[in-house]
């Protein structure tokens, strides 16, 4: 059987143009029979029309606004939180710290010093540090591969200490031997924030000479290995 009828139009139709009702089973009446009917009991609504992204945001806006006027309408606006004090490891951390009436917060204290962050003013204050150490002690020789660097100034260029201005490369040559000093030296002090008495007065350290690699020296040759396992039997 390859055809039926219809039980609503009456025509006589392939199986194909009937729903399947189960496997080998087939409903009585038609796919088009049957697309009018559900149309006739939900009728389809029509689609607004696609909101661009302004309008979508304008109808937010609005509403917030709307929002925002509901609450302030139900009463007085709520009273502001305190601010929040940060709490350490070793208890609360205020935001700033003042010293000589400058304000400045741990990690442009830490920058100003040259250090390598807001940690290290917390290990001073860890080490109970006085204020006029704390905050005015520039960077020290273990955090100097890590503290902020400015930028290097060039030989040519004149510092002026005790009642003399010279270049980079005069000072490095008239401090050579007594201090160690170099152009490299000055420099580098001069990026960390070192000031220019202390870049100048200070010496500097010599630093150890590398030790010597010691050459490899080939074993002699004592003869082959003895194979592993079972031991050879003394012969008589």
């Amino acid at each position: 059987m390859s055809a039926k009828r219809c039980s609503k139009c009456d025509a006589v139709k392939l199986l194909t143009d009937f729903p399947s009702n189960g496997p080998g089973k087939w409903r009585s009446a038609c796919c088009e029979c049957e697309k009018v009917r559900d149309a006739l009991r939900r009728p389809a609504k029509p689609r607004p029309p696609k909101q661009s992204k302004a309008e979508a945001l304008a109808r937010q806006r609005e509403r917030r606004r709307a929002q925002r006027e509901a609450e302030a309408a139900l009463g007085p606006p709520k009273a502001m939180k305190p601010p929040r004090v940060k709490v350490g490891r070793f208890g609360p951390e205020p935001e700033l710290l003042e010293y000589n009436g400058v304000k400045r917060t741990r990690k442009e204290w830490a920058r100003h010093l040259g250090l390598a962050g807001p940690r290290s003013i917390i290990g001073r204050e860890v080490r109970e540090w006085g204020a006029g150490r704390l905050l005015v002690q520039p960077v020290i020789f273990r955090n100097q591969r890590t503290a902020e660097r400015t930028e290097a100034p060039t030989k040519d260029a004149w510092m002026t200490h005790d009642g003399r201005a010279q270049s980079l490369e005069a000072w490095a040559a008239e401090l050579g031997k007594s201090h160690g000093m170099t152009i490299g030296a000055i420099k580098g002090r001069l990026q960390l924030g070192w000031t220019v008495e202390r870049t100048l007065t200070t010496k500097v350290r010599p630093h150890l000479p590398k030790r010597a690699k010691a050459s490899r020296v080939r074993p002699e040759f004592v003869g082959p290995k003895r194979p592993r396992g079972r031991p050879r039997k003394a012969t008589q």
